[in-house]
């Protein structure tokens, strides 16, 4: 049985009434003893929210993260890209419609060497019995 120690630091300021902040700092242990920190933070205000954050190994090699999201009435639009130690890059663009009590939603996912991949979906939302 692995037993992992989570201490976890979380902090939220409220800058102006436009804009918020948040932040959190985290380091996992393993049962192994390696440890892993990671690094965040998200701005929102409204209709938009940005992150970025990072993981850190052991060995000091990180994989970083950054993103967008845009909100607002019947949408809801993302992109972002998540970067490895060796210098290449995933990009990630989301789009979801919300329409009536359904909803569609595509994702394409491009890769360092310009190929791409994505999916779709629809669905219906509403609230439970």
């Amino acid at each position: 049985m692995r037993h992992y120690l989570l201490a976890a630091t979380l902090l939220l300021t409220a800058g102006s009434a436009a804009a918020r902040e948040f932040h959190s700092s985290s380091t996992v242990t393993g049962a192994n003893g390696r440890v892993y920190q990671r690094e965040g933070s998200t701005s929102f205000g409204q209709g938009y929210a940005n992150h970025q954050g990072s993981v850190t190994g052991p060995n000091g090699r990180a994989v970083t993260s950054q993103g967008s999201t845009q909100y607002g009435q019947g949408y809801v639009n993302h992109e972002g890209t998540v970067s490895g130690p060796n210098g290449n890059e995933v990009s990630r663009q989301a789009t979801t419609t919300y329409n009536d009590g359904s909803y569609d939603r595509s994702v394409t996912y491009s890769g360092p060497n310009g190929n791409s991949t994505g999916h779709s979906s629809t669905g219906t939302y509403g609230t439970s019995p």
